[in-house]
């Protein structure tokens, strides 16, 4: 039988031929062909091609059998043989059992991370490449363009060969790595996979005007160029920017930018920053730019300033400019500027950009105008600035509601006036026409023009003398004209509500003569208090009565007035500096003002 070797490599679905060939006989042998795998041997005659010639040797027969056998991989490690027989023999005569190693190519190639493998720097990294198994065992092999890759393990399992690469990923070990399965008798097959070992993004260099590093000095008006190279994976969000200002941003490795024309206002810090989502923080470079400059306002300072009376004020320059200037300080004095040096009630204080002028305890002289001159060698500027008053106008037309009294109770109103551009609240300030010492309540204002409060826990049948003053950050207003208030008698209003019977059945002439007779019981008890108030000592200066415990806590100022002349216009009712009699209600006011009950109970 040929092929004559006891093991006879074939390959899968390749026909492969086999010849067996008998000893002479009469009669002529009859040929068989078998394949044997554990134990039994199946006849596989009707399954392949099988040629017999006859050879006649003096009427003895030689019979040759040609098996043309296609074999498949579950084939392999098979025993083929034939056997051959005639009427003669009692059992047939078998040849030698050929094995078969049948070849067959591996299964496809796969590798576990598909076609990109990302890594951080630093870290292990692992490439697993796999195969179906064949005969002969294929062996697999990692190679990367960039790297060794000595630490490989293979393993066998489920019919599988699986090959594993493991290594410490640096930044240099981008690029492609590959998977090659090599099989004996077939051609070598190769599977890539490209490698990215990411890293964080940082600015490899920040050029201004093609300067690597430094403080950057050009002329105003000049160009100024910037470049900044980055580096990292993956590829980083970069940005340029001016202070908190972005100027422009993209992502890359590489950013480019041109100021045409700078000015003073361009003086400052430029970074480029860098970021790829692996940086704890963003990666920045920072350069400085000075222009040659002449001065100019930052704007940063506000040029009308306001203070009040014993406060102290601070006016603030700060500018723009190089190189640094020199400041110099004026006065609004009689329609001239005055220069400012340094007194015990001014002074100046100046540190690089910034110069500022300090008025301790204000007086009324110094609401003006001032200006500073800035000047350095390419030019100079100038700033004026104003010093207001800023504590709050005096409240207007303070009236009552004579009609709204009640024995305990009676209801003002005032006008507001300017807060001075900072919140304002009103004290009132009462008495009655027979105590030395004043009580107080705080108000606080609620935005209208006509302010109104129920100036409560009053005594009945009493006259009271009330003053208003509004007060703010700043300081206090000028204190109102006096008024004289009354309340009314509990006899009084508990007979109200027949007033309107009365009216009807008496008639105005008794009306009238109730009146009258109140005018006179008032400017009566009104002269002889004017004549106690002149005997009094200082029981109305306001700073003796701050130990009061019906004084309000909260610091007040008030001026301490000479109210006699004043009293003696109110007594003749011609005072230019109350609109209104104190003995009589606004009756200008409207009935939607006189309805307000703005009650504070609890403003003490």
């Amino acid at each position: 039988m040929t092929p004559s070797d006891n093991k006879i490599d074939v390959t899968e679905n390749t026909a492969v031929k086999f010849t067996c060939t008998t000893s002479t006989s009469r009669p002529a042998a009859s040929v068989y062909w078998y394949i044997h795998s554990n134990g039994n041997s199946n006849n596989i005659t009707q399954i392949t091609e099988n040629i017999t010639t006859m050879t006649d040797y003096n009427e003895l027969s030689v019979i040759t059998s040609t098996l043309r056998f296609v074999p498949g991989r579950q084939h392999n490690n098979m025993k083929i043989f034939c056997s051959a027989n005639n009427s003669v023999n009692t059992s047939p005569v078998m040849s030698n059992k050929k094995l078969l190693n049948v070849l067959y190519k591996a299964g496809d190639q796969y590798i576990t991370q598909g076609k990109e493998y990302r890594v951080r720097e630093n870290t292990h990294g692992t490439l697993t490449c796999s195969v179906k198994s064949g005969n002969p065992t294929p062996i697999l092999s990692w190679s990367c363009n960039n790297f060794s890759t000595t630490n490989q393990s293979t393993i066998k399992s489920n019919g599988n060969i699986t090959t594993t690469l493991r290594w410490t990923a640096f930044r240099n070990h981008s690029g492609k790595c590959t998977c090659t399965s090599h099989q004996k008798g077939f051609k070598n097959e190769s599977l890539d996979i490209s490698l990215a070992v990411e890293y964080k993004a940082a600015v490899l260099s920040f050029e201004i005007n093609r300067l690597t590093d430094g403080v950057v000095t050009v002329d105003e008006g000049t160009a100024v160029s910037f470049k900044c190279v980055t580096d990292g994976n993956p590829i980083p969000t970069m940005s340029l920017r001016y202070g908190i200002n972005e100027l422009q941003s993209n992502t890359s490795h590489q950013l480019e930018y041109t100021l045409s024309s700078v000015s003073c206002q361009d003086i400052g810090t430029y970074s480029c920053a860098a970021q790829n989502g692996l940086n704890p923080y963003i990666n920045v470079t920072s350069r400085d730019i000075i222009v040659y400059c002449k001065p100019r306002s930052s704007g940063t300072s506000a040029r009308e300033i306001f203070s009040g009376i014993d406060k102290q004020a601070e006016i603030v320059c700060e500018v723009i400019a190089y190189p640094l200037s020199s400041f110099t300080w004026w006065r609004h004095v009689n329609d001239q500027w005055k220069l400012i040096q340094n007194t015990e009630h001014v002074s100046i204080s100046s540190s690089g950009l910034k110069t500022t002028l300090t008025i301790d305890k204000v007086d009324a002289d110094d609401f003006t105008s001032y200006k500073v001159i800035v000047e350095n060698s390419v030019g100079n500027m100038e700033q004026v600035y104003s010093l207001n008053d800023g504590s709050p106008d005096i409240p207007t037309q303070l009236r009552y509601f004579e009609e709204l009294s009640t024995s305990s109770s009676i209801k003002l109103a005032w006008n507001a006036g300017y807060n001075g551009g900072s919140p304002q609240i009103f004290y009132i300030k009462y008495k009655t026409t027979d105590e030395s010492s004043w009580k107080y309540k705080t108000v606080n204002d609620d935005g209208e023009q006509t302010q109104i409060y129920t100036l409560t826990g009053l005594e009945d049948k009493m006259y009271y003398y009330v003053i208003i003053v509004a007060s703010n950050e700043y300081g206090n207003s000028t204190e109102s004209p006096l008024l004289i208030a009354n309340t009314k008698e509990m006899e009084e209003i508990q007979t109200s509500n027949i007033g309107p019977m009365i009216g009807g059945i008496v008639g105005g002439s008794i009306v009238l003569a109730v009146v009258l007779t109140g005018v006179g019981y008032i400017i009566g008890r009104y002269m002889g208090r004017k004549r106690q108030l002149k005997k009094s000592s200082s029981s109305d200066k306001f700073e003796s009565e701050k130990d009061n415990p019906n004084v309000s806590p909260t610091d007040i100022q008030f001026d301490d007035i000479d109210r006699e002349n004043e009293y003696e216009m109110i007594k003749q009712g011609n005072s230019p500096s109350m609109p209104y009699s104190t003995l009589q209600p606004d009756n200008n006011l409207t009935q939607d003002d006189s309805s307000r009950d703005d009650t504070y109970e609890n403003s003490n």
